[in-house]
């Protein structure tokens, strides 16, 4: 059994009562609202990275995520590019502001941005 699945009373929590009464209050339209924002602001920051000339992206915005990575002109040492990248991530990470977490795409390290609300 994993108790954070259950309740302080040990029974399964009513998940559905959670988006019941967020529906209810904010309504739809502020849902609406809150996913595109976040699909709007993953098509920006992909405008972004395609301007930079030290980065590239790897997968287009798609439902508020996109992957990139930084490749400096010249270096095209994949293992390189790999730790170059893990490393930017650590350091975004250790800020605190921000969670940008890796991935693999094409058997290459990228930087994962995920918008949320």
């Amino acid at each position: 059994m994993n108790f954070s699945d259950r309740g302080l009373q040990l029974t399964r929590t009513c998940r559905a009562l959670k988006l019941w009464i967020s529906l209810h209050h904010f309504g739809v339209a502020a849902f609406r609202t809150a996913i595109d924002n976040c699909l709007d602001l993953a098509e920006y920051a992909q405008g972004q990275i395609e301007a930079a000339p030290e980065l590239e992206l790897m997968t287009p915005a798609s439902l508020g995520i996109v992957t990139f990575r930084r490749h400096p002109a010249g270096v095209d040492d994949d293992a390189l590019l790999d730790q170059m990248n893990a490393g930017i991530a650590d350091a975004i990470q250790h800020q605190g502001d921000v969670f940008l977490s890796t991935g693999r795409v094409r058997g290459r390290l990228v930087l994962r941005l995920c918008i949320l609300n």
